[in-house]
């Protein structure tokens, strides 16, 4: 056994954060803008960390991956069979846009599990 493995052995890297955020599923996508601000792809929502605490931001269908976007300063998250980003109002809510209106409908019925890859 490695003495880094020995020395981990009994100490948890996981701690909970309860309940309270009403997560479900796997985690599927983690894009990180910096050491204060983390997004998780979970479920049916963004999983935000932001500056030591974690909050949760509803998507639409089950969610598979979110991005970045510093220039234009949107979270762009995509699903199942839905696409779409999200930009911060005045208020500090986030507002969720759906791309698929941009689609023809046969393609935005058809579109399947939106990754990153």
């Amino acid at each position: 056994m490695s003495p880094l493995l020995a020395l981990a052995q009994g100490h948890s890297f996981v701690r909970q954060y309860g309940k309270q955020l009403s997560l479900s599923g796997p985690t599927w996508d983690i894009n990180v803008l910096d050491d204060n601000f983390v997004l998780f792809a979970n479920g049916e929502n963004i999983l935000m960390y932001e500056n030591g605490s974690f909050s949760a931001v509803p998507f639409p269908t089950e969610l598979r991956c979110v991005h970045i976007a510093r220039h234009t300063e949107r979270i762009y998250a995509g699903g199942v069979n839905e696409l779409g980003y999200y930009e911060v109002l005045n208020t500090g809510e986030p507002q969720y846009t759906s791309l698929l209106t941009e689609l023809d409908s046969i393609t935005a019925k058809s579109l399947g599990n939106i990754r990153q890859s």
